[in-house]
């Protein structure tokens, strides 16, 4: 399925979500914390054998490990672009307390490319998919932490 750049559901995409592909929030502070929060929970749980939260005090207890980098990190993403800003955020190491640490693994990104045009996709290319959109708001978007707890879209 292709979107019309100009059609209603293009529109809809672009007024809703953010320059991560994630649901806006109130304000870009909040769009970075989200973005910031969600690939340190995905880099949390893939370091996990479980691969999943266990309960609501240890998803607690990871939220507010995340939040004390995120208040060391976010004075300096003041100037960045959003792609600058998710590189800066995927380079932020957190050693979670997970037995058997296994997060050197967890911090292995696929890298994007597209082997008909011979180059690395970006966030603003169309993504490879087909649906027309910016590769950053559809199959490049950061999962939100919300999907990565429930498994759900």
């Amino acid at each position: 399925m292709k979107f019309n750049k100009v059609g209603y559901s293009f529109k809809m995409i672009q007024r809703f979500s953010n320059e991560y592909g994630m649901i806006k929030q109130d304000s870009t502070s909040m769009d970075d914390w989200q973005a910031f929060f969600s690939l340190q929970l995905a880099k949390y749980i893939q370091g996990k054998k479980t691969k999943k939260i266990g309960s609501p005090a240890e998803l607690d207890m990871v939220k507010d490990l995340i939040y004390d980098f995120w208040k060391e990190v976010q004075g300096h993403i003041a100037d960045m672009k959003a792609n600058e800003k998710t590189a800066f955020f995927r380079s932020v190491t957190i050693m979670f307390p997970i037995p058997g640490n296994r997060q050197e693994f967890a911090t292995q990104e696929a890298i994007p490319y597209n082997f008909r045009l011979k180059k690395h996709i970006t966030g603003t290319m169309r993504c490879f998919c087909g649906s027309n959109i910016p590769y950053a708001l559809c199959c490049g978007r950061i999962t939100s932490g919300e999907e990565l707890i429930n498994g759900c879209f």
